[in-house]
């Protein structure tokens, strides 16, 4: 069987390229219709908390059980465990960065879940029950709810919780909104992005300030994981990438779509749009990728990239890693790393020309060495994985002196690939540490 080239498939959105990793395939029972159902899922690729969508007309199956439920599952579709729910309508379902489960109620009630299903309970208070919250925005150790009244109460911390309410937005319908981190702000304090009017305000602990954009309303509005971007969807179908002080425009892409989308995500550093079936990665000058699907597509952002799932396919969509470009990239087919695979490749079949192909890049060959191990942790493929490494421990033979520790680290990576693709685990690295990412049931 043919083993088919790592840039088979590369997607390019201007000058970055972009690659879509197929995790599994019949993934969810077809009886889970994901498009009647709210979703979501824990950092890093962990568990999916799934829950019904009561604005949904659902089907009538004689054998489903009418008590409502969420429902944890793994991006393999495996349940892993059920909540029984009859604690009132929910409005935000979040996760910390432990993997806490967090619900929350139309009343302010916020319920604590651990991995064990043990939950501590706690009220949002400052009108909440009164006024009712209509939704949520979760982050590692916080979370903001927005009332009927426009009104935005923060919580810094999980296991202390003080609900506090935030600056006043001014009157006026809520469009889209977000949050910005502690992390990422210069205040280190949470700070809200609310769509009103044309604009964009932006709420902390003590005002509202607006930041006299005229080109909303926005009906999406989504902050890159580095807290560097903002991107904004208008209604008439156009979406922007700025920078988060406002300061420059980077992109405006119009999507050509009278419909809205389902979501308006990040890919990494990149804006992705997700409707019913089709997915968009964007790019400046209008440039972009297009992924699409039988089904309703789902889509989960990570630092590093983005979980596209339906019933039948979880995928993983990221910017192809430096390193991986390297060595299998078209545009360095002459690169240190690309030439050392290539050396070891005529070494399997006793040609002379492998030494000819290391003495051609002996100057370079330290970094081509490392770039090949920093490739083989982040290739999915265990026959690739097994050629890069062979490729730098060719390189690293004929060097005097070679800090092996991460080859080491990484020498056991493809073998712990086989053993457990047959129990539909994933495991993926960053930078050549070792991550068991929750790819897994």
């Amino acid at each position: 069987m043919d083993i088919a080239h790592p840039s088979v498939g590369w997607e390019s959105v201007g000058d970055k390229w972009f690659r879509k990793t197929q995790l599994y395939t019949e993934v969810f029972d077809q009886d889970l219709d994901l498009d009647n159902h709210i979703v979501a899922g824990a950092p890093n690729g962990g568990a999916l908390a799934i829950y019904r969508d009561d604005t949904k007309i659902q089907a009538y199956r004689a054998q489903k059980s009418a008590k409502p439920s969420i429902d944890i599952y793994s991006y393999a579709g495996k349940k892993l465990r059920s909540i029984a729910w009859d604690k009132g309508s929910i409005k935000g379902i979040g996760w910390s960065e432990d993997e806490s489960l967090l619900i929350v109620t139309a009343d302010g009630t916020v319920r604590v879940y651990d991995l064990q299903g043990e939950f501590t309970q706690f009220s949002l208070g400052n009108g909440a029950d009164n006024y009712g919250v209509t939704s949520c925005r979760f982050y590692d150790h916080g979370m903001v709810a927005l009332l009927t009244n426009n009104a935005l109460i923060s919580v810094t911390s999980y296991s202390e919780p003080r609900p506090k309410l935030l600056a006043s937005p001014p009157e006026g319908e809520i469009h889209g909104w977000a949050i910005m981190t502690p992390a990422h702000t210069l205040s280190r304090s949470i700070e809200v992005l609310l769509s009103i009017g044309q604009t964009l305000y932006v709420a902390d602990a003590t005002e509202c300030e607006d930041r006299f954009l005229d080109i909303g309303p926005f009906s999406h509005v989504s902050v890159s994981p580095d807290g560097g971007l903002i991107a904004l969807y208008t209604e008439s179908g156009i979406a922007h990438v700025i920078s988060s002080d406002f300061q420059e425009r980077l992109v405006e892409y119009s999507s050509h779509s009278k419909i809205p989308p389902k979501y308006v995500e990040w890919c990494g550093a990149d804006a992705l749009i997700a409707w019913e079936d089709e997915v968009h990665l964007i790019g400046p000058d209008n440039a972009s990728a297009t992924f699409f699907y039988d089904g309703r597509v789902h889509a989960i952002s990570e630092h590093d990239g983005a979980i596209l799932f339906t019933n039948d396919v979880c995928d993983f969509v990221e910017r192809v890693p430096r390193s991986t470009e390297q060595v299998f990239g078209a545009r360095t087919e002459s690169s240190a790393a690309s030439i050392l695979l290539d050396a070891v490749g005529q070494l399997e079949i006793q040609s002379p020309k492998a030494d000819d192909y290391i003495q051609l890049i002996r100057p370079n060959l330290t970094e081509a060495v490392d770039t090949c191990v920093n490739a083989a942790g982040r290739e999915f493929s265990v026959h690739w994985q097994k050629q890069l490494l062979k490729a730098a421990s060719f390189g690293k033979s004929v060097l005097d002196i070679y800090n092996s520790d991460d080859f080491v680290d990484m020498s056991d990576f493809p073998s712990l690939l086989s053993s457990i693709s047959g129990s539909h685990r994933r495991v993926s690295s960053t930078d050549c540490s070792v991550v068991t990412s929750t790819f897994s049931p």
